[in-house]
Parts: structure tokens; sequence; C-alpha cells
């Protein structure tokens, strides 16, 4: 990459660093990228991905898992109070509820 700007795919970066590229230089030669960029090229270069791709990693998992979002994304979908006994109800979770979002789940009502 910092001679050629080839940019290594993320199973080339995982088989790189599983092999160590540095202290075992006959398996980079099995890599379609060292013709292109030499084995200690190659080496920094996959080192800066998995740096990155672990930082956007972690960006991710502040995030929440998928099913978290979903379940956030589904709490602001404004669902129906029930009405029963001339009260309402959050159709949640069960509890006492009042226009706007449940206190007790954080579902959006209407």
């Amino acid at each position: 990459m910092t001679k050629n700007k080839i940019k290594p795919t993320i199973s080339q970066v995982v088989y790189c660093l599983k092999a160590g590229s540095e202290r075992y230089p006959e398996v980079c030669e099995e890599c379609q990228l060292y013709g292109e960029v030499g084995c200690d090229h190659c080496y920094d270069d996959v080192t800066d991905m998995a740096i990155k791709s672990l930082k956007e990693l972690e960006q991710h998992r502040a995030i929440g898992t998928v099913k978290e979002v979903q379940c956030m994304k589904d709490k602001q979908t404004a669902k129906a109070r029930i009405l029963s006994e001339g009260k309402y109800y959050c159709p949640v979770c069960g509890h006492v509820a009042e226009m706007g979002y449940c206190k007790a789940c954080g579902q959006n009502l209407y």
C-alpha cells in the first residue's frame, strides 16, 4: 500500500496477521500481494488496517447490536394505548400510561 497503494482484503489481513509475516517471510511468498508490495510493506499495511477495523468494530458495538437497534426503533413507532376500566395501559408492558411515552418501558404511545 505504501508503495503502490494496493489495499489488502480483510481475508488477506487476517491471513497475514496469523502468519506473523515479519517472522515467517516464506509465508508471504504465498500471498497475492507479495510481488506487488513486498513483505515489510504488506505487514505494515495489514497491521494498520487491522487496527482501523478494530476501532470501527468498537464504534459499532457502542451503538448496540442489530437486535438492540431494532428494539429501539420499535419503541419509537407509536402504539395505541389500551383502554380498560377507564384507564389507559401500555400495550407492551401493561403499566398505566398517558399520552407520549410509557414511563415504565419507554414505548411511544398515542
